[in-house]
């Protein structure tokens, strides 16, 4: 990948990550205001930065290898189970990647963060 393409992915990203905050958060009040007791649901959002995106040097998200591989530490264990559930063309690549965009080991903390308010 270029860093051209890196950009291109980067702003997309940031577009999607905008967009779901908005339309979660609507959901939400939606939600809430429907209700005929107190406020049941709410947005925990991480604010996961884009420096912490994936593709960065610290991120919080798992990302892809220049390669193509996943980042996380249970590729192996997920192939065997692609494999297994007998996964195959596009859906054995998806399912092999699966790991993309899901929170790491920092994400996690930066969403447990924003939930332990809530509870």
């Amino acid at each position: 990948m270029t860093n051209h393409h890196l950009q291109i992915i980067h702003a997309r990203s940031m577009q999607q990550a905008n967009e779901s905050k908005v339309f979660l958060q609507q959901a939400v009040d939606e939600t809430n205001a429907n209700l005929t007791r107190e406020k049941r649901f709410f947005f925990a959002d991480p604010n996961i930065a884009a420096e912490h995106s994936a593709l960065t040097d610290d991120p919080y998200v798992f990302g892809i290898n220049l390669h193509m591989s996943p980042q996380d530490f249970i590729a192996t264990e997920r192939l065997i189970s692609c494999t297994k559930a007998r996964c195959t063309g596009v859906d054995f690549e998806i399912c092999k990647r699966a790991s993309i965009g899901h929170p790491n080991k920092k994400g996690a903390i930066a969403y447990a963060e924003a939930i332990y308010p809530f509870l």
